[in-house]
């Protein structure tokens, strides 16, 4: 098995990702564009942490049902703590 984050996310690790995208009008701010993904993966090591990158600014995110707080986002990568086997 490969060390750090490859060691724990299998090459299949994308099972499913679904995006919906709106396109909305905000008074004074032009177009803005809201993007949702969802992905899910396994992870080998149950309890490691890894990144997902994003663009943008996020506004919400979820990891199992838990909240997290999208200020931890830097340099576009959001981190994912406490993975579980299988994570949504």
């Amino acid at each position: 098995m490969l060390p750090g984050r490859a060691g724990h996310l299998p090459v299949e690790a994308l099972h499913r990702r679904h995006e919906r995208l709106r396109l909305a009008w905000v008074e004074g701010e032009g177009e803005v564009l809201e993007a949702t993904s969802t992905a899910t993966f396994r992870c080998h090591q149950p309890g490691a942490s890894t990144f997902v990158d994003c663009t943008g600014e996020i506004t919400h995110a979820t990891l199992n049902g838990v909240d997290l707080d999208p200020a931890t986002a830097s340099g576009g990568r959001l981190p994912l703590p406490d993975l579980q086997a299988d994570n949504l």
